[in-house]
């Protein structure tokens, strides 16, 4: 069996690396869809929590105030946030080799 060679210039290699690059991008979506927006009552059942809670909190959770002014406005919070927002307090064990229980250690969920 024969290796075929082939001679191509650098000028057809440049052209066809820049057509696979705009086939690339072509298929990359251009603007992603925003992320839908949450209501209080929606998070409140995602939290298992009151609407209540959600208010009290609501700057922990990253909410935005759908108009300006005091009062109750409209509020309405990302998924992505809440994400953070659980993640930042996800419970953590003692550290191991450590004899306290997790009842005489008030910030171990912090560690």
């Amino acid at each position: 069996m024969s290796a075929l060679r082939l001679d191509v210039s650098s000028e057809l290699v440049e052209l066809i690396a820049e057509r696979a690059a705009e086939l690339v991008a072509d298929r990359q979506p251009h603007d992603p869809a925003p992320e839908p927006l949450l209501s209080v009552d929606q998070v409140a059942q995602l939290l298992g929590t009151t609407r209540e809670w959600v208010r009290r909190h609501q700057a922990e959770l990253g909410a935005f105030r759908l108009s300006e002014g005091g009062g109750r406005n409209p509020i309405r919070f990302r998924a992505s946030d809440l994400e953070r927002f659980l993640e930042a307090r996800r419970l953590r064990p003692p550290a191991k080799g450590s004899r306290r229980s997790w009842r005489d250690d008030p910030d171990w969920a912090l560690r």
